[in-house]
This record gives C-alpha cells, sequence and structure tokens, in this order.
C-alpha cells in the first residue's frame, strides 16, 4: 500500500470502469500523427538548409538540363543525398535534388544502385568525405 507524505493511505484503485482486462486505447493515431510531425520538420529543415547554403555560397553556373551536378563541376559538395530504389529515385530525391541544383548548391547523387555487400567505390567514397551536409532520404524500401 502506497502512504503520502502525512501518513495517509492513498487511494491507488482503477476507475470502475477500467479494469485489468480493458485493452489501452489504440496508440496508432497518436504513432501517425508522430511520423506525420517528424516528416514535416525535416521537410522544414531540408528547406531552410536549401536557403542557407544559397546565400553563403557564391553563385555557380547551373549544370546543363540532365547532367548531374558533380559532372559538370569539381569534386567537393555542399550536399550528398543518400538514397535507395527507384521508389525514391523518381519521387520525392528527384524533386529535391533538381530544387537544390536549380538554386546553385553542389549536390552529389549517385546514379548508379549499390547493392548488399557491394563495396562502395572510390568515387563514392570521395563524395561522402567532401559534402558539408549528408541527407539520408528514408522510404518504404529502405529504413
Amino acid at each position: 500500500m502506497a502512504f503520502s507524505g502525512e501518513g495517509q493511505p492513498l487511494d491507488c484503485s482503477l476507475p470502475p470502469e477500467l479494469t485489468c482486462e480493458t485493452p489501452c486505447p489504440s496508440l496508432k493515431p497518436y504513432f501517425l500523427i508522430g511520423i506525420l510531425s517528424l516528416s514535416a520538420l525535416s521537410i522544414a529543415l531540408l528547406i531552410y538548409l536549401c536557403v542557407l547554403l544559397s546565400r553563403t555560397s557564391r553563385k555557380r553556373e547551373v549544370p546543363a538540363k540532365g547532367m548531374n551536378s558533380r559532372e559538370s563541376i569539381g569534386s567537393s559538395y555542399e550536399v550528398f543525398l543518400n538514397f535507395h530504389g527507384r521508389d525514391t529515385r523518381y519521387g520525392f530525391m528527384d524533386f529535391l535534388y533538381h530544387d537544390m541544383v536549380e538554386t546553385g548548391i553542389l549536390v552529389f547523387r549517385d546514379n548508379e544502385s549499390l547493392h548488399v555487400g557491394q563495396k562502395i567505390g572510390d568515387e563514392l567514397l570521395q563524395a561522402i568525405r567532401n559534402s558539408k551536409i549528408y541527407i539520408p532520404i528514408f522510404s518504404k524500401n529502405y529504413a
């Protein structure tokens, strides 16, 4: 039995409508709200970083359409996009990549798929080391 600071017994009984057999309310809506909030916060952070980088970096020549920013401008990057799979490559990541490049941000995006157990190439390791910001893009198939 629990006691208060004054030595009085505390009433720790459950209300009559709640018993040990009563199932807990579903936490699924709260979980989904948390995921959506985290996603919104992540997108806001990405936008902030893009604006910050575009203000602090000197304006660079925008690569020709269809060209990767790493092909046209050296090997030091401001942003490294980490993703995997077609669902991400041609969706959110593609929009993010093109918007960053159009703003003058040097972005590394690997055009080759790296499979489990496959060794990371020198070019990819160099890009990882020389990038200032790393952005992992999670999807249903890549976490």
